[in-house]
């Protein structure tokens, strides 16, 4: 609750606050700079010239990849402030009000922002206490300004994101939110005439999240002058030297010589050493992409800001301990970085097939065929069996166009064993699965918390297998890491192969109650790599061998050749 003396003190220096009028702030850093107090200081971007693009900017859709703690989530508040206040009569005349929604990656960062950020705007001056005064404002995630409402919403889970339509959608912290919940809350904009979306975030993973966004978008970059003449968009790796010596040399060094040494941004062109006033010049914001219009990307800069310590950053960056390594990148420098080991590579895959003759299968014989499918547009399969001196081979691998396909690779392959995605086709994957009885189970990914831990947990007398996601990827990472496993050249080789394997990474978020857990994340599609995860788990729930009917007649041979 505001006090008489912190208001008397407010009615001093914003003794005259702007009336709701036509003469109104019209975009959102006039409203901020004529109604906000950072500090009990007048609302300024004086150390903060690069967002005074994002402040101008009308465009209907920015997303934003952002260092930590550059000003950006203020735009996103500044922006949330002039949509409730003005943002009818600046974008929608014929409406009273508008609804917007700000959603947050975890319970705690809502009712954090909630609480701190947007109830204490009431403690800034006059106009902010009379605006957000209301009954409202004290629930964390509801409020009203006048006609216009504020839905306070989390990105963890679909449910909180059902029951409101909304103008403005603002995501804050993009890449630590369930990307169905995203989705989801993307479709309350559907019936606005507004229509318009924030999307900010520190980075991740290259290729995922913001990152990925921004690649969609025209991807706007930063450039500062320098006294020889050139703009350049400063590069930490490039343009950092210490004691002259440049990144290549000094990344070397002990921290503790880091902290003696002079640190200074260079020029590229000139290689000459920049002020502190030069390196937060103002600057410009280029388009690398121009011709794209459906987004617009904001690239935001790590070192044109007076309060950034060149010196820190150049101990952060030689860190030894990998946690300070994963944050220097993301959340000093706003760049994606992926922990070593978080992923498949291609060099992993190649090894697969380095022992084999030529990178062509042995002859055989063959046993225990199993094969996992991930069902979608087309099939993708996998087909692996135990071959000479009882080695894991994969036999096949690749994408088939319908049922039948896989019917044919049934009987090609001997399989004893198939997992396939019970999903999206669930009905017609289960009439599959009933023609090839006691031979087929369909796959569920559940919750976690649903298995307790376990890997896999069959239930035979439904047909179907729920498999603990993360810890059977974490397995396929393995698998191939440790090359326990042969490939033919023609699978490592493939370009789609390629593709799928090393698409997911392995990283750490916070769930809804903050607590951190693993997760595996897409960057391009990745049908194959299930369909190893579901080859694997088929392998570890095969059946004891047993006499079986082969699909043609006769008996199968529990080894058999290719060429049978």
């Amino acid at each position: 609750m505001i006090t008489a003396t912190r208001l008397d003190k407010l009615e001093q220096a914003y003794p005259e606050p702007v009336a709701v009028s036509g003469e109104s702030p019209a975009s959102p850093l006039a409203w901020a700079t004529a109604h906000r107090a950072i500090d009990g200081q007048p609302f300024s971007l004086q150390r903060f010239a690069p967002l005074q693009a994002l402040y101008a900017d009308t465009h209907p859709h920015i997303c934003v990849i952002k260092p930590a703690q550059r000003g950006v989530s203020e735009w996103a508040i500044n922006y949330t402030g002039f949509a409730l206040d003005r943002g009818a009569a600046a974008w929608a005349p014929d409406k009273t009000g508008l609804n917007v929604a700000y959603l947050f990656p975890t319970a705690k960062a809502l009712g954090d922002f909630s609480k701190e950020r947007f109830s204490g705007l009431r403690m800034e001056t006059p106009y902010l206490s009379s605006l957000f005064g209301g009954d409202t404002f004290d629930d964390v995630t509801f409020k009203q300004v006048r006609s216009s409402y504020l839905y306070l919403r989390g990105g963890w889970s679909e449910s909180a994101l059902l029951s409101f339509a909304a103008d403005v959608l603002i995501l804050d912290e993009y890449d630590r939110m369930d990307p169905k919940a995203v989705a989801l809350a993307r479709r309350r904009l559907n019936a606005s005439v507004v229509r318009r979306e924030l999307d900010i975030s520190t980075p991740t993973v290259p290729g995922k999240g913001i990152h990925s966004l921004y690649l969609q978008s025209d991807q706007r970059v930063y450039e500062q002058p320098h006294q020889c003449g050139a703009w350049s968009q400063y590069d930490f790796f490039r343009d950092v030297q210490a004691d002259g010596e440049p990144w290549s040399t000094w990344q070397h060094w002990a921290p503790e010589q880091l902290r003696r040494a002079v640190v200074a941004l260079h020029c590229p062109q000139c290689q000459q050493p920049l002020t502190a006033d030069e390196r937060c010049a103002p600057g410009r914001w280029t388009a690398e992409a121009p011709e794209i219009t459906g987004i617009r990307g904001y690239w935001v800069p790590p070192l044109a800001w007076p309060f950034v310590d060149l010196t820190r950053f150049a101990c952060n960056a030689v860190s030894a301990d990998p946690s300070e390594q994963q944050e220097f990148y993301r959340s000093d420098l706003g760049q994606p970085y992926e922990v070593g080991g978080s992923r498949i590579t291609e060099a992993m895959l190649q090894q697969l097939s380095a022992a084999l003759p030529n990178g062509r299968l042995p002859d055989g014989p063959w046993r225990d065929a199993t094969m996992g499918v991930d069902v979608g547009s087309r099939f993708h399969f996998r087909v692996s069996a135990i071959g000479p001196e009882n080695a894991r081979y994969v036999l096949d691998m690749g994408a088939v166009h319908d049922w039948a396909d896989l019917d044919v690779l049934m009987a090609k392959y001997h399989v004893r064993q198939c997992i396939i995605d019970a999903l999206p086709e669930l009905h017609a994957c289960e009439q599959w699965a009933a023609g090839h009885r006691g031979k087929v189970l369909r796959a569920l990914y559940p919750q976690p918390s649903a298995l307790a831990g376990q890997l896999y947990h069959v239930d035979r007398d439904t047909g179907r297998v729920q498999i603990n996601r993360t810890m059977v990827l974490d397995r396929v990472l393995a698998t191939v890491a440790r090359a326990e496993e042969c490939w033919p050249a023609r699978v490592t080789n493939d370009p789609e192969v390629l593709m799928h394997m090393t698409a997911l990474v392995r990283v750490t978020r916070q769930d809804e109650r903050g607590q951190e857990q693993a997760v595996w994340v897409h960057t391009q599609p990745d049908h194959l790599m299930h369909a190893m995860a579901y080859d694997l788990t088929a392998r570890l729930v095969l059946p004891a061998p047993t006499p079986l009917a082969a699909p043609t007649g006769g008996t199968m041979r529990s080894k058999w050749s290719l060429g049978e």
